[in-house]
């Protein structure tokens, strides 16, 4: 999978976590207005079993996953230019 491949499927990750949130808030919002203990169960059960995507049972897949993979990849960027100017510098 390519690096984009790889990005877009880290944002539709998050934006299932994001919906996730709503559909808590929304519930704790509906039970406030109602009296019905019902609600308190779904809340509880949503709460409990929140979507969580992980790469290899090893990593949470969330939003800031994207911003490591670019820092991590601009980071051996820079290496690589240092690198390449003391080969230059050295050949001289």
């Amino acid at each position: 999978m390519t690096t984009g491949g790889t990005i877009v499927l880290i944002w539709l990750c998050d934006s299932v976590l994001v919906e996730a949130e709503k559909l808590t808030i929304l519930a704790q919002k509906l039970h406030r207005k109602t009296v019905i203990r019902n609600y308190q169960i779904i809340i509880s059960d949503m709460t409990a079993n929140f979507p969580k995507f992980y790469v290899g049972r090893f990593v949470v897949i969330t939003r800031s996953t994207v911003y490591h993979i670019f820092s991590i990849i601009f980071t051996y960027l820079i290496v690589m230019i240092q690198f390449k100017e003391k080969l230059v510098v050295n050949a001289m």
